[in-house]
């Protein structure tokens, strides 16, 4: 069994069975792209979900070869909607928001990259303030 597959039965023991038939990491990042959307809209109760796939593309991105795979099955349209902007706010490293920035430049709506701009700039202003007092 594949070290991917593996991680995600570890995070998603309720999917056994779906992660064990997924045929690749791609299809299985799509799904979970699928499910926060669903929680993002109310269409799906799963408090921790949102955490938990956020973990799993960030343990991903940690294995050679898997950061193209994670970024467009996973990251690349989160911040299209208002939900999915909050999330990227909430979860992803500044680090890693400066490496994602231009993929979402290129795919995104001009709107939503600048409401995307604009919300990192908030979280990283109360970091930065926090830590001055």
């Amino acid at each position: 069994m594949s070290a991917w597959r593996r991680k995600a039965i570890a995070l998603f023991p309720e999917r056994k069975d779906e992660i064990e038939r997924t045929l690749n990491l791609t299809l299985l990042l799509n799904a979970l792209g699928g499910d926060l959307d669903a929680v993002f809209h109310g269409h799906r109760d799963e408090p921790t979900l949102e955490q938990r796939a956020f973990n799993f593309a960030r343990w991903c991105l940690a294995h050679p070869g898997a950061a193209r795979i994670v970024d467009v099955a996973f990251f690349e349209h989160l911040p299209a909607t208002s939900s999915g902007r909050d999330a990227v706010v909430r979860h992803v490293p500044p680090e890693e928001y400066r490496r994602l920035l231009p993929l979402w430049q290129q795919v995104l709506e001009p709107d939503a990259v600048a409401a995307l701009e604009r919300a990192y700039s908030r979280r990283l202003e109360i970091r930065l303030s926090q830590r001055a007092t």
